[in-house]
């Protein structure tokens, strides 16, 4: 059980399924960490609804979980905040999505049976979100490739944004196109917060990339606060790549995107074919630097960056976990 002096965080909040038809349930999932890492046992995990700012409670078990079951018998967005010790300046968002039928569905033209093998996947995989009735200038859309990577954007012109095309190949995550099976779905809000989400397509990835294995890429200038702030981004934005077994002559491809308060995405940023040299063994790491110039200004913002390797010896293409970081050139 845990103490009265032990500080216990969440460290995660996660919905099974991500959408669901209405009348089905969602499972919201809250894992408790005391203030050692490990489950925290015995601690009750608070759930408001943002909407009406209805509560109720569950406690975790001993592996630190908590559950919440949520129903609907319409089409809605149902937001939580979740805490625990009665703390809600700590609280977590939850999202229990239950889709429209009437809402189009994103499909992937070179997956259109359900699979993507090793040909499709050798090809340019793209999501496609076709036009809508209720598209209308400012509206928001943020797009999942299932819980690993989503794209948000903010409509200008229904008659130009859409069709929709999303390049997952080149700018989502290679672990979206492991092996696996992952449902594709979209949220739509509206200017007035009305909310869509579409039925979920499901595609199974069978001629995929290796699962990532690499660590993330760290941010040595976010390592006290979390954040990147003005002065360190006038100094250049410096991402540190590590990994075990570097060698020299590996080549790293590395991916930075940059995302406003929102997390509407405003920047895409390739660096390719860096090669390992002597000097990063010797340093331990490899650094890349982003200069001033080609970081858009953004305030309370946020980050992602993530590599792919070729290794020396033409192995196989490894991939690395995310990272992820603050970003505030403004402030």
């Amino acid at each position: 059980m845990s103490t009265v002096n032990a500080t216990n965080t969440i460290s995660s909040v996660t919905a099974e399924p991500l959408s669901a038809a209405p009348g089905d349930e969602v499972t919201l999932t809250a894992v408790v960490l005391d203030d050692t890492g490990a489950p925290a046992a015995g601690v009750t995990v608070t759930w408001v609804t943002l909407s009406d700012q209805k509560s109720t409670t569950s406690v975790t078990d001993d592996s630190g979980v908590a559950t919440l079951s949520v129903e609907s018998d319409s089409p809605e967005l149902i937001t939580y905040a979740v805490y625990v010790d009665d703390d809600s300046s700590t609280a977590m968002l939850a999202e229990a999505r239950f889709y429209d039928e009437n809402t189009p569905r994103v499909f992937v033209p070179n997956g259109m049976d359900g699979e993507l093998d090793q040909y499709d996947v050798a090809e340019k995989v793209q999501v496609i979100i076709e036009p809508f009735d209720e598209a209308r200038a400012e509206d928001v859309l943020t797009f999942w490739w299932d819980d690993i990577h989503s794209y948000t954007m903010q409509v200008v012109d229904p008659a130009t944004d859409f069709p929709l095309t999303i390049d997952v190949s080149n700018t989502f995550p290679p672990a979206c196109l492991a092996n696996g099976t992952y449902e594709l779905f979209y949220q739509y809000i509206d200017t007035r917060k009305n909310v869509l989400v579409s039925p979920p397509w499901t595609v199974s990835v069978t001629g995929g990339v290796l699962p990532p294995t690499l660590a993330a890429p760290e941010f040595p200038q976010a390592a006290d606060d979390g954040w990147i702030n003005k002065r360190e981004a006038d100094e250049g934005i410096q991402i540190h790549v590590n990994y075990t077994g570097m060698a020299v002559n590996d080549q790293i491809d590395l991916t930075w995107q940059l995302y406003d308060e929102k997390h509407i995405q405003i920047d895409t940023l390739i660096i390719p074919s860096y090669t390992v040299v002597q000097g990063d063994l010797d340093n331990g790491y490899v650094e890349f630097i982003l200069t001033p110039d080609q970081v858009p200004p953004v305030q309370s913002g946020s980050a992602q960056a993530w590599y792919t390797m070729t290794p020396a010896n033409h192995g196989d293409v490894q991939s690395s976990i995310v990272g992820e970081v603050g970003v505030d050139t403004i402030a």
